[in-house]
């Protein structure tokens, strides 16, 4: 089994407890009350789908969320 392997299993074990959403939802508050307008980022083909449940929509090259 190769590093890449190892390291999404022993990752796997923290999937579906709301550990991510708690942290982006914790960015975002901050986020707000810093008035940024939006985040951008650049996922891994594995979290696309975890940021499109969490309000983000692609772009180009890279995800966005707006809130103003």
């Amino acid at each position: 089994m190769g590093r890449r392997s190892r390291e999404k299993n022993r990752l796997s074990s923290f999937r579906s407890q709301g550990i991510g959403t708690q942290i982006h939802l914790a960015i975002e508050k901050w986020s707000k009350e810093k008035e940024v307008e939006f985040l951008i980022l650049w996922p891994s083909a594995d979290s696309i789908k975890f940021y499109s449940r969490n309000g983000f929509f692609p772009s180009k090259e890279a995800m966005e969320k707006h809130w103003k």
